[in-house]
């Protein structure tokens, strides 16, 4: 079993603190050289889900892997609970006093994590080949929700929540649009503070 780390927004830091989120996607980094001159892949039949997971070895992990939330963060040394260690979790704070400074979760420290996940299954698909039922696993809840400024309401159809929310964290450099190959990684918490 190895354990590594792993980014969550603050949306689905929450999403796995309320019970909602089991899946993440991540975007596979692929090599030049499995590309044809015209950026096509080579030799598409093989790009199979169970093919390319044995293939390359993802980087989050492996079935029983354990993955360790990186958050965002802020010192708190007026921290009255003991078991707070001086730090405060943007998810879910509901302070009087805000932070000066929340620090990036790429800078949280491993003793500082609070949400350790095991890894139940890792498979590999295109980005727009997510089910409805991988959506709700990825978090997807049914109340108004401020998209990047977009409000989706009760009823929204769960891939235009998922579609928003992907182009919020990705979509600079792998837009929905682009329907990059993902690792779809299921997990199970197994700690959490």
């Amino acid at each position: 079993m190895k354990e590594r780390p792993i980014l969550m927004s603050t949306t689905m830091i929450q999403a796995i603190l309320d019970g909602r989120k089991t899946q993440t996607r991540r975007v596979i980094k692929l090599s030049r050289s499995w590309f044809d001159e015209n950026g096509k892949l080579l030799d598409t039949n093989y790009w199979k889900g169970e093919d390319l997971v044995k293939t390359i070895k993802c980087p989050y992990g492996q079935v029983g892997d354990h993955l360790w939330c990186k958050e965002t963060w802020a010192s708190d040394c007026t921290c009255e609970n003991p078991e707070c260690n001086g730090v405060i979790y943007k998810a879910g704070y509901a302070g009087k006093i805000i932070p000066d400074k929340w620090r990036p979760s790429i800078f949280l420290p491993r003793k500082f994590s609070r949400i350790t996940l095991e890894i139940t299954e890792v498979r590999v698909q295109r980005l727009q080949e997510i089910s409805e039922a991988d959506i709700i696993a990825e978090g997807c809840w049914w109340d108004t929700f401020n998209m990047g400024g977009k409000l989706l309401h009760q009823g929204d159809v769960p891939d235009i929540w998922y579609r928003h929310l992907w182009n919020s964290i990705n979509g600079k450099k792998y837009p929905w649009e682009s329907d990059p190959w993902v690792w779809a990684i299921t997990f199970k918490v197994i700690r959490q503070q």
